[in-house]
């Protein structure tokens, strides 16, 4: 579905560019940007999936509380299927969050 903003579509593929930059920084400016998205528009399945991203880079990467953006990742993940069962971004996102606690099956489900 489409976001109900402009504003929030901006916002998350601002979050997109600095997402994909694969650095601790970055990253921090892709939450900035997913956040806005999701103030702008808290409907927006595919903001709530790059904030899943944010927190399972963290997690992958080390560079926060493992557990705690692990759960971040899988909370922001539900979000997303929550307002949008279809998008295939939510269900990345759970497929990742998925991964990051163990479960591989249910993340092969997710991720197929």
């Amino acid at each position: 579905k489409a976001p109900n903003s402009l504003n929030a579509w901006e916002a998350y593929h601002r979050g997109l560019w600095h997402m994909y930059r694969f650095t601790r920084t970055e990253n921090e400016l892709a939450h900035q940007f997913f956040d806005m998205a999701l103030k702008q528009d808290p409907t927006f399945a595919r903001a709530y999936a790059g904030l899943s991203f944010t927190h399972w880079q963290n997690a992958f990467q080390r560079w926060g509380d493992r557990d705690q953006e692990a759960a971040l990742a899988f909370e922001t993940a539900g979000q997303s299927l929550l307002v949008d069962e279809h998008n295939p971004a939510a269900h990345w996102a759970m497929g990742r969050a998925l991964w990051l606690r163990g479960e591989r099956d249910g993340s092969l489900l997710e991720l197929e």
